[in-house]
């Protein structure tokens, strides 16, 4: 539908321009720095926009942002159980197939 092809151009138009941020100035939001930031960007990540892999498949300095985050020992077991919940919800029927 247009309204959801709408929001999706307009998510991966943001996406692109973190991605650019991030690949400046990475890995992380503050360089080597990790801070919440960089976990609110992987949880965003963990979504996806049309598929849940999308953003993974795309943006390759967002997916080493979220693999920085997923590999910290006190949050990363709380994202990885994100993540997976996720997909096992994914079954999202407002997504066109």
């Amino acid at each position: 539908d247009a309204v959801f092809e709408l929001a999706c151009n307009q998510a991966r138009e943001r996406w692109t321009v973190l991605e650019g941020y991030l690949s400046e100035n990475g890995p992380l939001h503050l360089g080597e720095r990790f801070t919440v930031a960089d976990m609110q960007i992987a949880f965003w990540a963990c979504y996806g926009m049309r598929y849940l892999s999308e953003i993974f498949e795309n943006f390759p300095a967002i997916t080493a942002c979220y693999e920085r985050a997923s590999a910290q020992p006190r949050s990363g077991p709380l994202l990885k159980a994100f993540q997976q919940t996720v997909r096992e919800r994914s079954s999202r029927p407002w997504l066109p197939k």
